[in-house]
């Protein structure tokens, strides 16, 4: 009787901690490599200025770095893992404080899923997926106690 209940117990005690286990980088990455992108960006003359990277955060927007598409005259981009180009419709936005443009495209495709700030807390691992120089690039990190207080993501090394 004894061992029914241990095995029970540990059986019962599994599945909580896998109801509520964090996933890995790799399955983030898994899950969200479709929404991230590589960009180029070409000047006046055709030559290219600028290799950075993106992410769709909605259906046909892109948010990447002002300092990426600054004073490009036509940009494009491919989706990791894709090697299929699409042209960039129009820089919608930019704030050159942030560092930050929003790009639409005509290219659909569903966006990161990104978890509420209120759900994240000083100590809790966040991934960062990107493509900088054209290389796949997945990073995990801890959030600063600046991150939660400020509402800004920075990252120090």
């Amino acid at each position: 009787m004894f061992t029914r209940l241990a095995i029970a117990g540990f059986f019962a005690l599994f599945l909580v901690t896998a109801a509520f286990a964090q996933p890995t980088t790799r399955a983030i990455y898994e899950q969200n490599k479709g929404a991230v992108v590589l960009l180029l960006a070409y000047d006046s003359h055709g030559m290219p200025s600028a290799l950075g990277s993106g992410f769709y955060f909605e259906t046909n927007k892109i948010a990447s770095n002002f300092h990426v598409v600054e004073g490009a005259s036509r940009i494009v981009f491919r989706v990791i893992g894709s090697k299929e180009m699409h042209e960039v419709k129009r820089v919608a936005s930019v704030s050159k404080a942030l560092d930050l443009a929003i790009l639409e495209v005509g290219q659909a495709q569903q966006p990161v899923k990104i978890v509420s700030i209120e759900k994240v807390g000083v100590g809790d691992k966040v991934v960062a997926i990107g493509n900088p120089r054209g290389w796949r690039v997945q990073s995990q990190r801890a959030l600063s106690a600046q991150f939660v207080a400020q509402g800004v993501c920075r990252y120090y090394k």
